[in-house]
Formats: structure tokens, C-alpha cells, sequence
């Protein structure tokens, strides 16, 4: 019965997904180019939004090397 039940459903969403892609309804957002949303960003941010990104921007690279040196130090650990 869950078998049947999950088959009927997995028609019903392909049956409606060929139709949503084939009238062009999804294909103008589809094309090259064509923005899927649009963000709207202030013209200045605040003091502590300025110092929040510098602070971000400066550690940053940081923790990504951290990262990278803990998963290096994992995996030695883990498979040698």
C-alpha cells in the first residue's frame, strides 16, 4: 500500500513538473543571465555594520585556515 501511495505521488509531481517547465512559466528565469532575485542593499551602513565587516573581512582568512588545518589534522589522525 506505501508503495502504491508513494508511486501515485511520484507521478503527480512529475506529471505537474513537466507541465510548470513546458508552458514557459519557469523558463524565464531559466535563461542566461536573468537575475532569480533582486537585493536591494543600503547606500551606507551604520558604524557598527562598518566595523562588523572589517572585523569579519580580517578574520576571515583565519578561520579558513584553521579550518583547512583541522580537517588536515582529522584526516592523519583518522586515516594513517
Amino acid at each position: 500500500m506505501k508503495v502504491l501511495i508513494s508511486l501515485f505521488f511520484a507521478l503527480l509531481f512529475i506529471t505537474f513538473g513537466v507541465q510548470y517547465f513546458s508552458n514557459g512559466s519557469a523558463s524565464a528565469a531559466m535563461e542566461e543571465g536573468t537575475a532569480l532575485v533582486a537585493i536591494k542593499t543600503p547606500e551606507s551602513y551604520s558604524q557598527n555594520a562598518q566595523i562588523g565587516q572589517r572585523l569579519f573581512e580580517a578574520n576571515a582568512p583565519i578561520a579558513m585556515g584553521l579550518t583547512r588545518w583541522v580537517k588536515q589534522v582529522w584526516h592523519r589522525r583518522l586515516f594513517m
